[in-house]
């Protein structure tokens, strides 16, 4: 792994293509994608509900292999080392990540243990969670007792051990992708 330099994008993806057989029907989710998203920046992927965005991360996270083309994150060749790229990366998608019988510390905790975070790093971690989360007051509430603002909060999975975090959620009406994936030719 080889962490971006002051060039090197965070993310990119070039001719990236991804199908689906539905139905005996090949819907085509991201046709012939190219995209460079700069290190340190934070960056939104917005579009109507088939738009592609949620394929696009589970293919940028290594959880999905690309029918064609080649996709690079923080140094990583995704394809090749797709474990590589979960190791370092988090994907939280829209839906709620937490076991929602144990608390929200007992949560924390569940996924340091998964990812391997040392107990020495663990009091620093969880506080700097805890209060980007605004979960701090809530350590003994158990997690499906939280409201669903507070439950999409970025606990679980990649983002205890301090990994690169991509997030998914669909909340904007405007579209800037086509359903086919396609980003839409620029005006005239």
């Amino acid at each position: 792994m080889v962490a971006p330099g002051a060039d090197a994008p965070a993310l990119s993806l070039s001719g990236v293509r991804r199908s689906f057989r539905v139905d005996g029907r090949t819907n085509t989710a991201l046709d012939r994608i190219d995209l460079r998203i700069p290190a340190a920046r934070v960056t939104g992927l917005i579009g109507p509900d088939g738009a592609g965005k949620t394929t696009l991360m589970r293919l940028a996270a290594g959880l999905l292999r690309p029918d064609s083309g080649a996709i690079h994150a923080i140094g990583i060749d995704v394809i090749a080392d797709p474990l590589v790229a979960q190791s370092a990366l988090g994907y939280m998608p829209q839906r709620f990540g937490l076991y929602e019988d144990l608390s929200v510390q007992e949560n924390l905790d569940f996924y340091a243990d998964l990812q391997g975070l040392p107990d020495a790093q663990r009091a620093a971690r969880y506080e700097q969670l805890l209060h980007m989360t605004g979960l701090g007051p809530f350590t003994r509430r158990l997690a499906g007792r939280l409201s669903a603002v507070l439950g999409h909060g970025p606990l679980r999975e990649g983002t205890v051990h301090g990994a690169v975090t991509m997030f998914g959620y669909q909340s904007v009406t405007e579209a800037k992708l086509t359903p086919a994936g396609r980003f839409p030719p620029p005006a005239p």
